[in-house]
């Protein structure tokens, strides 16, 4: 699980190809 996670959030941040996927994990982390 921890390792999916960190692809995702990986693979969101430089290609935003969800708009939500990408909201959610910006100011997630931030």
């Amino acid at each position: 699980m921890k390792e999916k996670l960190n692809i995702l959030t990986s693979t969101c941040i430089p290609l935003p190809l969800e708009n939500v996927d990408t909201d959610q994990i910006i100011p997630a982390r931030f």
